[in-house]
Formats: structure tokens, sequence, C-alpha cells
């Protein structure tokens, strides 16, 4: 079974979450991958989720493909991006794809980061167990390019959110629990009084050490932290 797949209900509202504010702002987040990628116009997003991103990069001439192993969030991402990205279903772990690209990239999706108060930086996965991170990200290198690239979203730590505004009258709200190196988090949505989508997800951390053996297993080197401190980023090696 695919760890942690988003449910059909959490999809269906998951635009919402994150035009309510969740993530930080979309087209800020192309401007900024914009300039990473630099002359790179091939790309592949991990995760891609509902598209909202690819939308973004799109609309700045990238040619971009993605793949997501969640069905529902793909059938809104074919909706909202038609025939401008190849779209397919797929989980990392068995991952095929028919070409290779100059870069991939993660926003929140299976591979991102998190930065706690004190400034110190994780590296976080959907995929708990550390032998499937390493066979996942050979599966991503073999679809990479020599020196090709792999951008992590970094965002802040998991924390607890209460009633999140939603349009169309709903609320969103989340609870985490750490018991390390694993992360519970749960996320309802309600509305008029009903909860009206669910989703329970158990995340996994990395020390320091872990991602180095993680990324250097894989097949990568860890080049940078970007200069807005939005992304790690890292080369096929």
């Amino acid at each position: 079974m695919d760890e942690n797949k988003f449910t059909e209900s959490i999809s269906k509202w998951y635009d919402r979450i994150i035009q309510a504010g969740y993530y930080k702002n979309n087209a800020r987040i192309a401007d900024t991958l914009a300039k990473i990628l630099e002359n790179r116009k091939k790309i592949l997003e991990i995760g891609i989720g509902t598209g909202l991103i690819a939308e973004q990069l799109i609309a700045k001439v990238y040619d971009v493909s993605g793949f997501d192993f969640t069905k529902t969030m793909l059938e809104i991402a074919r909706e909202r991006l038609g025939k401008n990205v190849k779209l397919y279903e797929q989980n990392v772990l068995e991952l095929e794809l028919p070409e290779t690209y100059e870069a991939a990239f993660s926003q929140g999706g299976l591979w991102y980061a998190t930065k706690e108060k004190d400034g110190r930086i994780f590296l976080e996965s959907s995929i708990t167990d550390l032998r499937q991170n390493i066979l996942g990200l050979k599966k991503l290198a073999k679809h990479l390019v020599q020196n090709g690239l792999l951008i992590i979203g970094i965002q802040a730590a998991h924390a607890n959110i209460d009633g999140l505004q939603l349009r169309g009258g709903a609320t969103y709200s989340q609870k985490v629990k750490y018991h390390l190196p694993y992360i519970d988090k749960e996320y309802f949505v309600t509305q008029n009084g009903k909860r009206v989508a669910y989703q329970q997800f158990t995340l996994r951390r990395f020390t320091n050490q872990e991602k180095q053996k993680l990324m250097k297993g894989g097949g990568f080197s860890e080049i940078r932290i970007d200069k807005t401190k939005q992304f790690l980023i890292f080369k096929k090696i």
C-alpha cells in the first residue's frame, strides 16, 4: 500500500487549504525556483499534487512534468493544467518515466525540510523507512541528467493549527505529535459543524548524519541552501 496517500476528501479541499496561507505564496516559490534553475528548462515536480506551483512555472515557459501517487490530486492537476504538463500516477519507489530532466523539485511533497525556531533545518519524508528513501532517490536520480539538481523546499516546523478560515465557510485544523524520528499529523476540515475531510500521516525526520547517508546512497551531494533560505539544493553525483 502507498504510504501517506492523500484521502479523496482532503484532496478536494487541498487548494483552499494552501491558498488560505498554509504555505508561502506559490508565485514567490516559483520566482525563487526560477533563480535556482537558471538555464535549466526541463523540470520534474515530485508530488505535484493539484499543480499549483507547476501552473506558475509553466507561465514562466518551463517544460514541466510531474508525478504523484494520489489519483484524486492528479485529476485536479489535469483539470488545472490541461495539456501544458505531462502527469504520471506513480510511486517514487517504482518510478519509471519516459524522459530525463535537468532538475527535480519537491515543495511540501514527498521530501521537504523543516526549520526549527533555533534555526536548525531537518530533512523529512513522507516515507518512514530509511532504506526505502534511498531506493526512491536512486529511482529519481535515474531520471536526472548528470549534475541535475534536486531542490527541496524548506517550511516552518510542524505545529498545531486551529480553525484556519477557508473559502466556502469551512475551517482547517491540524494536530501534530512528535515522537522522533516520527511525526504524526492529523488534518481536519470542518463545515457547518461537521467534519467533511480527514487525513492522518506519519512522517520521518532524519538527523544530519542520516541525511548525508540518505543522499549519498541515493546518488546526490548537497550543494547549498539558496539565498532566500527557501530551498535545500542537491546535485546528482
